[in-house]
């Protein structure tokens, strides 16, 4: 009975972060896949890698998306997807600084998020603390979109952030 009612416990305490409502993140469950959630946030909308699940946060983070096998509160990977004013005048030159920031390295390659140029970033791993692998950045409107996806060790994120922007629409 015991076992039984910590996964409940879990279980419910994991649903609330992820069907959790407010202006800045309404999540749907995914029609065309059970498996998937949906997102939406003021500028865009976007689904949710499978294996993953989204959390509220504040400030110029919208969200994070988290393994949903993870239990709430550990430091293991994770996605943050900040929105804000951007500090230079470009994307390139914005993942030119953040790679510079984390001793990493902003691609010449980049990716389509819905018709936009995302700048890729790759960083390698320095220490075993939760620190930026990766991300992905983009200006919309006047705004810059960061992906970025942080993990302890030195384990990419790289296909879960494409996956990520592959399904990105911006409204």
């Amino acid at each position: 009975m015991k076992p039984l009612l910590s996964m409940f416990c879990l279980l419910f305490a994991c649903g609330s972060f992820a069907f959790s409502q407010d202006d800045r993140l309404v999540v749907k469950k995914d029609p065309s896949d059970p498996k998937r959630m949906i997102c939406e946030l003021k500028y865009a909308t976007f689904k949710v890698p499978e294996g993953w699940q989204p959390n509220r946060s504040e400030g110029k983070t919208q969200c994070i998306l988290t393994k949903s096998s993870d239990k709430p509160g550990s430091s293991s990977p994770m996605i943050m997807i900040d929105v804000g004013k951007p500090s230079a005048p470009s994307a390139k030159e914005l993942a030119s600084s953040f790679a510079k920031m984390w001793g990493g390295k902003a691609l010449d390659k980049t990716l389509k998020m819905d018709g936009e140029d995302g700048y890729i970033i790759t960083i390698p791993p320095t220490e075993k603390k939760l620190q930026p692998t990766n991300a992905i950045v983009v200006i919309k409107d006047s705004r810059v979109f960061m992906l970025i996806g942080g993990a302890k060790s030195d384990e990419k994120l790289d296909k879960v952030l494409d996956q990520l922007a592959a399904d990105w629409h911006w409204k």
